[in-house]
């Protein structure tokens, strides 16, 4: 019996940014609806408007029938953006760090890989920071103006 070796792949920055970007938007899309579906749901029991729809498939079957399909993706662009961006930046930023002199973590676990994850959060703070101030002041200016 012959045994093959398995060729280990080094995916370097750059694919992983590309990775982060497509798993942000992925997520987004996948779990827009749903946090659509929560966030109604939450502002109905708020405002004591229940009339009848008490459960996430009330509230569902409730948008569908009176907005339609369309309505579980309205104002899905600036999460796409901000969380695909977020994403890249994570996802780029570990890999580098991980690959680094500092750091050099093997594959599988290694406690240099969570040394690595640990020092992504302070990259990725101030962007997703300056994100959340972005979104909030917009929205209010908004909704005032």
């Amino acid at each position: 019996m012959t045994t093959q070796r398995q060729k280990t792949v080094k995916h370097g920055v750059s694919d992983n940014f590309i990775a982060g970007f497509a798993s942000g938007v992925t997520g987004t899309v996948i779990g827009y609806p749903l946090d659509l579906v929560k966030t109604r749901l939450q502002v109905s029991i708020k405002e004591h408007k229940l009339q009848g729809v008490s459960t996430s498939f009330a509230m569902t079957s409730s948008i569908l029938k009176n907005e339609g399909p369309r309505a579980f993706f309205k104002g899905l662009l600036t999460p796409l953006v901000s969380i695909s961006m977020i994403s890249s930046i994570t996802f780029s930023s570990y890999s580098w760090l991980r690959s680094s002199p500092f750091i050099q973590a093997s594959s599988g676990w290694d406690y240099r890989n969570g040394v690595a994850a640990c020092i992504c959060a302070p990259i990725t703070t101030p962007i997703t920071t300056l994100e959340g101030l972005v979104r909030v002041r917009y929205y209010f200016w908004k909704s005032v103006v």
